[in-house]
């Protein structure tokens, strides 16, 4: 080997020590089988102490390495931390449990349906079905397509399937952590917050990021009933209402004249809510056909909300009440008649 070659061989080896153990390796691996021998050798020696340094021209280069470091006044430098393990996408795969397999099918949707049966090959059986079901229909057949014909995978191929997998799995695990965190904050600032205040905020919240105010809806205050408006004084005044309890003890007939009163929806919102016993005395008094039909749409009644609920059962509740007292002064002018 001539003086020029052998320095440049030299720098190459300076240059491929300088690189983490995989991109050497790979490096490495596009040269012929001679040159990779020739550089290994060569990093090898480059390693142990080494005599002056051939140039270009053949001339002698002083080695001025050591003689510097003599009058250098610097300190030594740290020691290099020793390099993690080489990365093994096989070992990788294998090794997942926990992961969703939701993240890890939005990864792998961008993918060829023979480079994503390559992973599930590798992934353990249960997670693998979950993956493959998060996966577009028309993707799934043609997965389990490649998996029945899969050959050997490619190392370099898995090697890079694997290690951008595991880097997405990776933020993903990360957000949310972040994300429980985020909502642990808002859960305890929102737990000291008066509950007036707290319900316009949980409100503002569910428009702007419904999945937070969702994990949230349990500390939701509850919607008071809302006050009737005062009668004017020149009417009577109007009977109080009666309470759940006492609701429950009123005749077939009482019931069925209370809920009377009340418009349909407010009527099937108040029974929806209402004790199995109100509903069965008034079932009671009605045909047979007529209480099925009443059971199916008390059934039926459709998405609601807590206040609208409340508020009809607080008008059974007046409606009850005028129709007791309605009974009690029928009672008594009967009483005085005699």
């Amino acid at each position: 080997m001539t003086p020029v070659a052998d320095n440049s061989l030299r720098q190459a080896a300076d240059f491929i020590r300088g690189l983490d153990a995989d991109a050497a390796e790979a490096m490495l691996c596009r040269l012929s089988t001679e040159e990779a021998s020739a550089l290994r050798t060569a990093i090898s020696a480059a390693a142990e102490p080494s005599g002056p340094t051939v140039s270009s021209d053949g001339a002698v280069e002083l080695q001025l390495d050591n003689a510097s470091e003599a009058f250098s006044e610097d300190p030594p430098p740290a020691p290099t931390p020793p390099q993690e393990a080489p990365f093994n996408g096989v070992e990788w795969l294998r090794s997942l449990r926990d992961a969703d397999p939701t993240a890890i099918a939005t990864y792998l949707s961008r993918e060829q349906p023979r480079a994503i049966a390559m992973v599930l090959g590798y992934l353990t059986p249960e997670l693998s079905a979950g993956v493959l079901q998060n996966l577009a229909e028309h993707e799934q057949a043609r997965v389990v397509a490649q998996l029945a014909d899969q050959r050997d995978a490619d190392p370099d191929s898995l090697h890079i399937l694997a290690s951008g997998l595991a880097e997405w799995v990776k933020q993903q695990q990360e957000e949310t952590e972040r994300r429980h965190h985020r909502v642990a904050t808002i859960r305890q600032i929102l737990a000291a917050t008066p509950p007036q205040r707290r319900r316009r905020l949980l409100t503002e919240l569910a428009g702007a990021d419904p999945a937070v105010a969702a994990s949230l809806t349990d500390l939701m205050p509850r919607q008071e009933p809302i006050a009737e408006a005062p009668l004017p004084q020149k009417r009577p005044p109007a009977a109080p209402p009666l309470p759940m309890e006492e609701l429950s003890r009123l005749d077939g007939r009482a019931l069925a004249e209370a809920i009377g009163r009340l418009n349909a929806r407010t009527a099937l919102l108040a029974l929806a809510a209402a004790p199995e016993g109100v509903i069965e005395r008034l079932a009671n008094g009605l045909p047979r056909k007529a209480a099925t039909d009443l059971r199916s749409r008390i059934n039926r009644v459709g998405p609601t909300t807590l206040a609208e609920i409340d508020r009809a059962q607080t008008a059974l509740a007046q409606a009850a009440g005028q129709v007791v007292a309605h009974r009690q002064t029928a009672r008594a002018a009967l009483a005085g008649g005699a």
